[in-house]
């Protein structure tokens, strides 16, 4: 997607409310679906290229009920982030005690 001549009458609080981040580095779950390189870098340029301000990520389907990769997106965009993390109906993960945070995560799915 070229970002760079759009041109967007858009409020200073503008909130991209539905964002996924792939890293290298995070294991995938054993049956994900389709991953592609969605590093935080490049929507950094996204984001700044429509000079918007605040972000949602939600968890990554890739990879399953590990929200590593979502905990440390957040981290990286500090109080402009929220995020959504999936957790097991039944035994919720280790990571999801990092979820509950404050200023981490919303909601759970």
């Amino acid at each position: 997607m070229n970002t760079m001549n759009a041109r967007w009458n858009l409020r200073p609080a503008t909130c991209d409310c539905h964002v996924h981040i792939y890293e290298d580095g995070y294991p995938l779950a054993p049956t994900p679906p389709q991953a592609t390189d969605a590093p935080v870098k490049a929507y950094r340029e996204v984001q700044q290229s429509l000079d918007w301000q605040r972000v949602c990520w939600y968890s990554q389907p890739g990879y399953g009920f590990d929200n590593r990769c979502l905990l440390d997106s957040l981290k990286q965009f500090g109080t402009n982030a929220r995020g959504i993390c999936i957790i097991a109906a039944i035994r919720p993960t280790p990571s999801c005690n990092t979820c509950t945070r404050p200023r981490a995560r919303r909601a759970f799915r």
